[in-house]
């Protein structure tokens, strides 16, 4: 059986162009393409398919952006410092075979959906965009 996470108490929802950002294309669509979705989030869905998904503001229901972040074709890895307060991300295709420089600096690697939940939603965005999230960032 799936194992079942409460995001509702969780930062982790994430509008949907930073959730592409974060996660990739790839990623977010196939998410949004399964139909378990359609019943709950019909008219969030019918946005997104419209023109309005160009404004990139709508925000996606954490469960949704939890998913999202344990698929294989996200675009990162995230990376904790031994301290457990900053977020690194490292491509995960790479064309090099040396290991990233958050994991030669000791940080740990962790799932995207670990990082989400311990760091929030905002964080893995920071963490991609400006290097480096701290968390509970908002």
């Amino acid at each position: 059986m799936e194992k079942r996470y409460d995001v509702s108490s969780k930062e982790v929802s994430l509008h949907f162009g930073l959730a592409l950002t974060v996660f990739g294309e790839d990623a977010v669509r196939s998410v949004l393409r399964q139909t378990k979705w359609d019943e709950r989030y019909s008219s969030l869905l019918a946005k997104l398919e419209s023109m309005e998904a160009k404004v990139f503001g709508i925000s996606l229901p954490g469960e949704v952006v939890f998913e999202i972040a344990g698929r294989d074709e996200c675009l990162y890895d995230f990376y904790a410092d031994p301290d457990g307060i900053h977020l690194y991300a490292g491509a995960r295709k790479r064309e090099w075979t040396d290991p990233p420089a958050a994991e030669v600096l000791g940080d740990k690697k962790i799932s995207a959906q670990d990082a989400l939940l311990a760091y929030g939603a905002v964080s893995l965005f920071a963490a991609v965009d400006k290097g480096s999230g701290l968390k509970g960032e908002k």
